[in-house]
């Protein structure tokens, strides 16, 4: 049976709290990095996006 750690990747401190929330204000420039390239976009995020993007269009277009 794995184990939730076994999960992620060893280079990445799992120790360290995560947030759900990323508060851009309160964070440096390496905290930030470091967020946004452990960003996982997941099939569903993806199809919402595409689907934000499309409706963007048909209204600049007038639609």
């Amino acid at each position: 049976m794995s184990t939730i750690r076994s999960l992620f990747d060893t280079s990445r401190a799992l120790s360290r709290p995560i947030e759900k929330v990323i508060t851009y204000q309160n964070r440096s420039d390496a905290q930030l990095r470091t967020e946004i390239s452990e960003y996982v976009v997941t099939d569903h995020i993806e199809e919402s996006f595409e689907d934000l993007l499309k409706k963007m269009q048909t209204a600049q277009q007038g639609g």
